[in-house]
C-alpha cells in the first residue's frame, strides 16, 4: 500500500469536524440511538469545541425512557463519558459503574462496553485527583484492551477502538502524575 501524504493522513481534527457535523445534523434529535453516537462521535476527543448546551441535551436525550430498554447500558457510557468530559467526575463514575455492573447482560460485547467504562472511570479518578484508583482501573482495562484488537478479532471494532482510544488518553493522563485538583 503506498504511503500516505501527510495531508491525507487521518488526525484528530477531521475526527473533530466529522463530530460537529453530527451535532449540527442530529442536535436536536429525540432518538436515543442517535443522540448516543452523535454524543459519543463530538466527545471521543478530550477538549472539543462545541455547543455545551446541544451536548448536555444529547446526554439526556440518550438515557431518556426505558430504562430496561435495548442499548439502555450502552447510552449510559455516552452520559458518563459527558460527565467526565464536562469535570463532573462524581456522575461519570456512578454512571459508568452502573453501565459496566449492567454489562454482562447488555445488547452487543460486553467486554467492549466493560473496557470503555473503566477507561472513563480511570481519567474521572485521575481527574479527580485518586492517582492509585485511577491506576487500578487503568490496569483493570489495559487487561481488557490488550485481549482485543479492532477491526481484526472482533465484530464490535468501533467499540474497541473507542476503548483503545479513550485507554491511551487515560494512560496519557495517568503516566504524566499531572493532577488537575
Amino acid at each position: 500500500m503506498p504511503e500516505l501524504a501527510r495531508e491525507d493522513r487521518a488526525h484528530p481534527d477531521r475526527l473533530r469536524a466529522h463530530g460537529l457535523a453530527m451535532l449540527e445534523r442530529f442536535s436536536s434529535t429525540e432518538k436515543n440511538g442517535e443522540a448516543d453516537r452523535t454524543l459519543k462521535t463530538v466527545i471521543l476527543l478530550p477538549e472539543v469545541k462545541a455547543d455545551a448546551t446541544q451536548l448536555a441535551r444529547l446526554a439526556v436525550v440518550a438515557v431518556s425512557g426505558d430504562q430496561d430498554a435495548d442499548w439502555y447500558d450502552w447510552y449510559m457510557f455516552a452520559k458518563g463519558l459527558h460527565d467526565c468530559r464536562t469535570g463532573k467526575y462524581d456522575d461519570a463514575l456512578t454512571t459508568c459503574r452502573e453501565s459496566r455492573r449492567r454489562a454482562p447482560t447488555s445488547k452487543g460485547q460486553p467486554e467492549a462496553l466493560t473496557a470503555l467504562n473503566l477507561a472513563v472511570e480511570a481519567i474521572a479518578l485521575h481527574g479527580k485527583g485518586n492517582a492509585d484508583e485511577a491506576r487500578r482501573t487503568l490496569d483493570q482495562a489495559k487487561e481488557l484492551g490488550t485481549q482485543h484488537v479492532p477491526g481484526i478479532d472482533v465484530s464490535w471494532w468501533q467499540d474497541w477502538l473507542f476503548a483503545h482510544i479513550l485507554f491511551r488518553e487515560a494512560e496519557g493522563l495517568i503516566t504524566s502524575n499531572k493532577f488537575e485538583k
